[in-house]
C-alpha cells in the first residue's frame, strides 16, 4: 500500500451536475479577478471530518466507523446558500460557500463519526459546514464569489434561467440548480502537488439510516 501513514478525511461529495452548475457560475469571477487559489471543481465536498496523516494500520476501524455512521442517517437534502470567508489569515482569506440546508445532518454524521473514532474526546474546534473555493483569496476575490452566489440564488429562487450541468441529479421539492439529496458518505485519500491536492475515493458508503 506504500509509505507510513495516509492524509484521510470522510467527506459527502457534491454532485457532478452541482459542481458543474457551480463552476460555471464562479467562472467569471476566475477570469475577473486576480489572485487566490482556486480549488478544482472536481475536489469539492463537504467536509464531515479531517483526519489528517493517518496510520495505514488505523484503515479498517476508520472503515468500519465510516460504515457505522453512514447506517445511522438517511439520506437528506442539502442545498449552497450564501458565500462568505473565514477570518483573515495570512496570505488572505479562505472563501467558501455555506449551507442553505442539510447542516444539521452534516453536524450530525460529524458527531456520530467522532462518537465512534474518538470517544470521550471533546471537539478540537467547532464544527463548521462549508464548501472551500479558494484559499489566499484577496478581498476583492470574496467579495465577488459572494455576489456571484448571492445573484444565482436570487435568478434560482425567482424562477429565471440558471444553466445547469450535465449529469445533475433529481434535487428535493423547493430545491434549486446548487441543492441535490445526500446519499453517501466517502473516506477520501488526499495527496497534496504542486499543482493542488487530489482525491482518491477508499470507501464509498450509502447513507441507509
Amino acid at each position: 500500500m506504500g509509505g507510513a501513514a495516509w492524509r484521510l478525511f470522510v467527506a459527502v461529495p457534491v454532485p457532478d451536475g452541482v459542481r458543474a452548475t457551480l463552476a460555471d457560475i464562479l467562472e467569471p469571477v476566475r477570469r475577473r479577478v486576480r489572485g487566490g487559489r482556486w480549488q478544482a471543481p472536481e475536489t469539492w465536498h463537504l467536509t464531515v471530518r479531517f483526519l489528517g496523516d493517518t496510520p495505514l494500520a488505523a484503515l479498517p476501524a476508520i472503515e468500519t466507523a465510516v460504515r457505522r455512521t453512514a447506517a445511522s442517517r438517511g439520506p437528506f437534502p442539502v442545498e449552497l446558500g450564501e458565500a462568505g470567508a473565514f477570518e483573515r489569515r495570512r496570505g488572505g482569506r479562505v472563501a467558501w460557500v455555506s449551507l442553505a440546508r442539510g447542516e444539521a445532518e452534516l453536524a450530525a454524521l460529524a458527531a456520530g463519526l467522532a462518537a465512534l473514532l474518538a470517544p470521550g474526546q471533546a471537539a478540537q474546534e467547532p464544527f463548521r459546514v462549508h464548501l472551500t473555493i479558494a484559499r489566499e483569496a484577496p478581498d476583492e476575490l470574496v467579495a465577488a464569489v459572494a455576489a456571484a452566489i448571492a445573484a444565482a440564488r436570487q435568478r434560482d429562487r425567482s424562477g429565471a434561467h440558471v444553466s445547469v450541468g450535465l449529469g445533475a441529479r433529481p434535487v428535493p421539492p423547493a430545491g434549486g440548480v446548487l441543492a441535490w439529496t445526500a446519499d453517501r458518505l466517502v473516506l477520501y485519500r488526499s495527496v497534496l502537488g504542486s499543482a493542488g491536492a487530489t482525491h482518491t475515493p477508499l470507501l464509498d458508503v450509502p447513507l441507509t439510516g
